[in-house]
């Protein structure tokens, strides 16, 4: 048994099955594939966006990008 984990959804694919059958196992946490800024609220915690290493600059010099000028 688990309790107090945290998810991610293969390929992003959820619906309110999985977010009802992951909160009933004690998820406390799951992420998509959608990119952006995850804004933290209750009803949110089992659908979150998340950002990739590739959405982000690579070179410390790189002028910033819509994610970081966002974050």
């Amino acid at each position: 048994s688990r309790s107090r984990f945290v998810f991610s959804y293969a390929k992003g694919a959820h619906n309110a099955d999985s977010v009802s059958l992951l909160r009933d196992r004690g998820c406390v946490l799951a992420v998509t594939n959608r990119p952006s800024i995850a804004t933290i609220a209750p009803d949110t915690l089992l659908n979150l966006p998340r950002l990739d290493a590739n959405h982000l600059p690579t070179d410390a010099s790189a002028p910033p990008n819509q994610w970081t000028m966002r974050a």
